[in-house]
């Protein structure tokens, strides 16, 4: 503390800095939402509902109760109406922001990898690094690229406390091409993990066609025109045209560097590294 001399006044108490980059705080208009409220008497009914209510309301479990909030005004009233406070409610709060974000994002154009926490590539032509600095190499690196993903966190706490979303950016490594593209130029898969579609997981209009693709094991052989794979606790073998290599970073570097035909140096230690996110 520092104290007043002489009559001169100490200096008034600074706050500490917010060196937060990537949080934006969340503004609302009002301090409530009003929403329909049943009882919780098992699990099926919940997720009954949810299924039920998909794309009209946020269904969501508070205690001994099932919260239907409508996300239209003429989404009907689903159990008795109740009014819930935002300072109150913060996580049921922030559901129906994630739900808000998802819908932007969707309206943008994008598709979902994620909805739970909203996760999307950004693949513009212009957004491709990789391309951007490929040069007279960017035909014969068509089938790969290196794009900016993003993830869209709803907190409930963030920051000093306060309710906002977390963004992550980071960089996401691409192989279109399949693994028998791959495999008709030369390129050997043996001992490298896969992905493939697995149908795991269910069908949805906005979600990223990659999000379908899980990683399957790694190429122990190939035999007409199948993939025999090791470390499979699925599947134990997938077909070349319906699978893609996993697109680690030393996996990514070794298809450039035969794509280039070992000419990707410049491109990938220079210009790329200077357009890393």
């Amino acid at each position: 503390m520092v104290e007043a001399v002489r009559g001169v006044p100490a200096p008034p108490h600074r706050a500490a800095p917010s060196l937060v980059a990537n949080f934006l705080p969340v503004r609302f208009h009002g301090q409530a939402f009003h929403a329909g409220v049943v009882p919780f008497d098992s699990r099926e009914r919940l997720d009954g509902l949810r299924a039920e209510l998909q794309g009209t309301h946020v269904v969501a479990r508070e205690g001994n109760q099932i919260v239907c909030v409508p996300l239209t005004a003429d989404s009907r009233l689903v159990g008795t109406e109740e009014k819930f406070a935002i300072s109150d409610f913060r996580h049921l709060t922030m559901r129906l922001v994630r739900e808000a974000l998802v819908n932007e994002v969707i309206g943008m154009g994008y598709r979902l990898r994620s909805f739970k926490q909203p996760c999307f590539v950004s693949r513009f032509r212009q957004q491709d690094l990789l391309a951007q600095c490929a040069g007279d190499q960017r035909e014969a690196l068509a089938g790969v690229h290196v794009f900016p993903q993003y993830r869209l966190d709803a907190r409930a706490n963030g920051p000093s406390a306060r309710m906002g979303i977390v963004v992550g950016l980071k960089t996401r490594y691409e192989v279109d091409l399949t693994v028998r593209e791959l495999l008709d130029r030369g390129f050997g898969v043996e001992g490298r993990y896969v992905l493939a579609r697995t149908g795991e997981v269910p069908f949805h209009p906005h979600l990223d066609e990659c999000a379908y693709r899980k990683l399957v094991g790694a190429v122990e052989s190939v035999r007409a025109g199948r993939l025999h794979l090791r470390d499979a606790p699925a599947v134990s073998e997938v077909g070349a045209g319906e699978a893609w290599l996993e697109g680690r970073l030393d996996t990514f570097q070794d298809v450039v560097a035969f794509l280039t035909g070992g000419r990707q140096g410049r491109c990938w230690n220079g210009s790329m590294r200077r357009r890393s996110l």
